[in-house]
């Protein structure tokens, strides 16, 4: 499966949705402003490893707090075999 910008944010917004229980994201939604902290960043991350084959540290969404953002930095570090 090739994984480019936009399916990468369409999954995450998916899990981002089932995570924080909040129906109404966009690539654009600030974690943290959705009722994002330290359990659900957990539970992101475990999320993006199985999904994705990609490691993060739950501090990522500091720096990288948005949908869009976080499928940027997902891209980067993708496996070769997965893009």
């Amino acid at each position: 499966m090739t994984m480019d910008l936009a399916t990468t944010e369409q999954t995450l917004l998916e899990v981002w949705r089932d995570v924080l229980g909040v129906a109404e994201l966009t690539p654009d939604s600030d974690f943290f402003d959705e009722g994002g902290h330290s359990l659900t960043a957990m539970k992101i991350v475990s999320r993006v490893r199985r999904i994705f084959g990609v490691e993060l540290d739950p501090g990522v969404l500091f720096g990288e707090p948005t949908v869009r953002q976080m499928s940027r930095l997902l891209l980067e570090n993708l496996p070769a075999d997965a893009n």
